[in-house]
């Protein structure tokens, strides 16, 4: 179904991650997306993964997004849902602990749980130590007024 894709696509890009790869039929193993985060003294990259859900919820979905980080041998996840999360999730989440960032000195929740509603009202509520935020690459930037005549169509 391409609508779900498209849903991902775009819960993925409230917190400037990526796809994981090209989509199609067959298991996507856990993860629809990932976040590069700078790991250790700055000089590295690790991933931050991401699951994805538009449906019913679970604790089975947090163990299971456990598992998957581990198989990944990742330092962290997130996971969005539709549905608000419920307290077996939270408990569940909060036992993975806590990823450390030397680039930050700051510790940071190893799985985190958001829905798209508290995305919505607050953008900062994902916290991740800086990286390879797609949406703060570098922008292409008009050499000259000439160029800058055929962009305003001139």
């Amino acid at each position: 179904m391409e609508d779900r894709y498209q849903f991902q696509y775009w819960a993925l890009g409230l917190i400037g991650a990526r796809p994981w790869g090209y989509k199609k039929k067959g298991a996507d193993r856990g993860i629809d997306g990932f976040r590069s985060i700078l790991h250790g003294s700055g000089r590295t990259y690790e991933k931050c993964i991401v699951q994805v859900k538009s449906g019913k919820v679970g604790s089975a979905l947090i163990r299971d997004l456990k598992g998957t980080m581990e198989r990944e041998k990742v330092p962290m996840s997130v996971f969005i849902s539709l549905e608000p999360t419920i307290s077996e999730m939270r408990a569940e989440a909060s036992s993975a602990g806590f990823y450390h960032s030397e680039v930050m000195n700051k510790d940071y929740p190893r799985l985190q749980l958001l829905t798209i509603e508290s995305l919505l009202r607050n953008p900062d509520s994902f916290s991740v130590p800086p990286g390879g935020d797609y949406r703060t690459a570098a922008r292409y930037q008009v050499k000259n007024d000439k160029q800058n005549d055929i962009f305003a169509g001139k």
